[in-house]
């Protein structure tokens, strides 16, 4: 079934509406303004996503863990030691292999897919002090995947497999800490505070100018 086409009027018809019921809807549109009621605080029991020690589920639960190897969350931490950690939650445990490239680095998930879009969709970290500036899970042949890291300077990760909570696993690549971070996204430096100023030159005082002594006569 075809949608309607949208409808169009005449421009006089148009003016002679917009003129008669603007005013009423400003007029409207002011007094709800007054009673509206003010927006909730957003829920703290809300969905805040997966990272390795929350121990959270994915937002998608139709997981046939039985069946598939699926990607079910990407993510990315920056360490207290200053490195950085890139990670996959899976439905279960993969074989995996890794390489670098030109100007990145791959690790290979072996009969692996994704079965949501948002998996798919980039991390974006050339703003943080990592050596990479996007990492992505993308599709390599017909059975496996690939997560790719688009590097701005040679590095070389650790990448391993580790258990997690609920029967998922992770697989983490992390990269050491360093100043990855090129001149022009650096900090800027804090400034020292300006040394207070004298506000006039100090004279010595003379002789002249001293109170006059009231326990001596004057000769």
């Amino acid at each position: 079934m075809q949608s309607p086409r949208p409808r169009h009027y005449d421009s006089d018809v148009t003016r002679y509406f917009v003129s008669s019921l603007l005013p009423l809807a400003l007029a409207t549109s002011v007094a709800f303004g007054q009673d509206a009621p003010v927006a909730a605080a957003p829920d703290a029991t809300a969905y805040q996503g997966v990272t390795p020690e929350s121990g959270s589920p994915p937002a998608e639960a139709r997981v046939r863990r039985a069946h598939s190897r699926l990607v079910t969350w990407p993510g990315f931490e920056a360490m207290p030691n200053g490195g950085s950690r890139f990670f996959l939650q899976l439905s279960q445990t993969v074989q995996f292999q890794t390489r670098a490239t030109d100007g990145g680095f791959e690790v290979t998930l072996q009969n692996t897919r994704t079965h949501l879009r948002n998996t798919t969709r980039p991390l974006e970290t050339r703003f943080f002090d990592t050596p990479v500036t996007r990492a992505r899970v993308e599709r390599r042949g017909r059975h496996d995947l690939v997560f790719a890291f688009d590097l701005r300077a040679q590095a070389t990760p650790r990448v391993y497999t580790q258990p997690g909570p609920g029967g998922y696993t992770f697989l983490f690549v992390e990269f050491p800490a360093g100043n990855w971070l090129p001149a022009e996204l650096q900090p800027a430096a804090p400034q020292a505070p300006a040394a207070a100023q004298p506000r006039g030159p100090v004279q010595q005082q003379t002789d002249r100018e001293r109170p006059p002594d009231l326990g001596q006569s004057e000769n």
